[in-house]
């Protein structure tokens, strides 16, 4: 995409705010970055829901893995939970309401920043249901795909037919 801003704040600002959620991403922007840089993943249901590791124990009070969650069990869980800037001496963002949002909830939070999403899961399906929910948004010249796994990148060109701008390191 041309005309982009030359700041992403990783997973939102992953070092200073807790990462992939949408209380990450304002602070990320707040703190001058200019695109919501992204990982997604499948729930159980296939429901698209902004998370960087396969399962939520790193980041969240639960444990386990994202597929085998449902979206209420995902977003019962407290994704401020385990942040901490210091090194584990305080946890500022516990209890605060952070939750694990759903692509969809991203894009309403910030309908007219860029996206970079980058498809962790290597569910079946889960490029078509990345398109669709870009298409919704209405996102298409406003979001660019990646994915570290040629597989997952060749499906999505296949099912985005060329409609939005795709990266990966393995191609």
């Amino acid at each position: 995409p041309r005309g982009w801003p030359i700041n992403f704040a990783h997973r939102g600002g992953a070092k200073v705010v807790p990462e992939d959620t949408i209380e990450g991403f304002r602070e990320g922007f707040a703190l001058g970055g200019g695109v919501v840089e992204c990982d997604v993943h499948a729930s159980a249901e296939g429901t698209i829901v902004v998370i960087h590791d396969a399962v939520v124990d790193r980041t969240t009070d639960g444990t386990g893995p994202v597929a085998e969650k449902t979206v209420p069990e995902l977003q019962s869980l407290d994704a401020g939970y385990r942040f901490s800037a210091d090194g584990g001496a305080t946890f500022p963002w516990r209890a605060k309401g952070v939750k694990i949002p759903t692509l969809e909830a991203l894009y309403e939070a910030f309908p007219d920043a860029p996206f970079n999403i980058e498809i962790k899961g290597r569910r079946s399906g889960i490029e078509e249901t990345v398109f669709r929910q870009i298409e919704a948004a209405g996102a298409l010249e406003r979001t660019l795909v990646v994915s570290d796994n040629k597989g997952t990148i060749s499906r999505f060109r296949n099912v985005s037919q060329g409609k939005i701008p795709t990266a990966s390191a393995t191609v």
